[in-house]
């Protein structure tokens, strides 16, 4: 039996470099892509929080009666009444881990008109980093407005914390 005089494959010195080249490219990729996700987590817990805002203003105007927004144990929820435990909860918010979402009042009613009976501001941020936080604005005339990330309006902002 003859041997082939070239051989096709790989030598397991060429695996080897290879599969060392695609760690260092994981490595270098790991903490971008974790990073990412963490971004992707609180804009889409902003996202649902002024969904849950929306939600509660449009069922005041549509059922003619009043709407709260209550917060209790960090679980954000829709109810006729805060003041009453029987009250149906219509929809809820829980923030995802690492997520902490904190705010200038612990209720919020929405009137049949669909005006609010304060103004609010709402920060979703992620270790408590402000500059890649989102401010929910809410006006007394129900208008509800997500700044951009890491914004107050056209500043920066500066605290996870509502003043």
């Amino acid at each position: 039996m003859s041997r082939p005089r070239h051989s096709a494959g790989f030598t397991i010195i060429e695996l080897m470099m290879v599969v060392f080249v695609a760690a260092i490219f994981v490595a270098v990729a790991l903490p971008s892509f974790s990073t990412a996700i963490n971004n992707s987590r609180l804009q889409s817990a902003s996202n649902e929080l002024a969904s849950l805002i929306q939600y509660a203003r449009s069922s005041a105007v549509q059922n003619n009666q009043s709407m709260n927004i209550c917060v209790s144990s960090g679980v954000w929820s829709v109810r006729k009444s805060c003041t009453d435990s029987s009250a149906t909860v219509l929809r809820s918010f829980t923030p995802p881990t690492g997520v902490t979402v904190s705010a200038s009042v612990t209720s919020l009613t929405f009137r049949s008109n669909g005006t609010a009976s304060s103004s609010a501001d709402l920060i979703a941020c992620t270790n408590s980093t402000a500059s890649s936080g989102y401010k929910l604005s809410i006006q007394a005339s129900g208008f509800v407005k997500l700044n951009a990330q890491g914004k107050d309006g056209s500043s920066t902002l500066s605290s996870c914390t509502p003043s």
